[in-house]
């Protein structure tokens, strides 16, 4: 998602703060985060080894990837619910803190419409 403006640092520190937080979901032990320090990212490994994504933050952007030659069916719908959360997060800081002017969140999107287009790509869709 192309951005104006990213404070990769602060961003960092709530992302991982939240992903700690759902590391247990649906079960106990379902994920494993790594800040990666080599380059920067936070990997979420899934307990079945078949796959993982990972969130890249630059100053003018954010990508996720995912990794595995053969990410399981489990795989691949907890991973939807989880970059859903994780766009729930980034929409959230984007558009919706009231209390700090647009040019002080930590993250300005180019597109007004990226989150919305980035839920797209995923195979399950956000439950409403």
């Amino acid at each position: 998602m192309p951005a104006t403006n990213v404070k990769v640092g602060p961003l960092r520190f709530f992302l991982q703060i939240y992903l700690v937080a759902e590391q247990n979901k649906p079960v106990k032990g379902s994920w494993a985060l790594n800040n990666n320090e080599e380059n920067g990212s936070l990997d979420m490994y899934y307990k079945d080894g078949t796959g993982m994504f990972s969130i890249g933050l630059m100053d003018k952007g954010i990508k996720i990837d995912r990794y595995g030659q053969r990410p399981s069916l489990e795989y691949r719908l907890q991973e939807s619910v989880m970059v859903h959360g994780v766009l729930d997060e980034l929409n959230e800081i984007a558009f919706k803190v009231e209390d700090v002017e647009k040019e002080k969140r930590l993250l300005q999107l180019v597109d007004d419409e990226a989150i919305s287009k980035a839920r797209e790509t995923l195979p399950a869709r956000k439950e409403d």
